[in-house]
């Protein structure tokens, strides 16, 4: 017996205008929100202790860069490389652990930033 196959389509405009008005949505929302997204990320990550005796400056520094890049990312006018994006991921992740963060602090970090977006 054959199982039939799940047939590819093209979506029809109202879909394209409805996916294209969400990518909108987001990337609006990253840029014209970027300082409540930090504000909110920072206030959990306080209660972590490798951020102990980080100063703001420190703890902040590469999040508006990463925001600006997610937002990039999901903007149709807008080109960013995954060279683009891992360079500015690594570039966090290796200054946090050159402060004493380990990976899993890293991973954290991301998942509050995830979870606050």
């Amino acid at each position: 017996m054959e199982i039939p196959m799940a047939i590819e389509r093209e979506p029809d405009a109202e879909e394209t205008t409805r996916s294209a008005r969400g990518t909108r949505a987001m990337c609006d929302f990253l840029r014209e929100r970027a300082d409540v997204v930090v504000a909110s990320w920072k206030g959990r990550m306080v209660a972590h202790a490798p951020v102990e005796g980080l100063e703001e400056s420190a703890l902040v520094d590469h999040l508006p860069t990463i925001l600006g890049l997610i937002a990039d990312a999901v903007d149709d006018n807008k080109r960013v490389t995954p060279d683009d994006m891992a360079r500015a991921l690594a570039d966090h992740a290796l200054d946090r652990l050159a402060r004493g963060f380990d990976l899993d602090d890293v991973i954290r970090e991301y998942a509050l930033l995830k979870r606050v977006i």
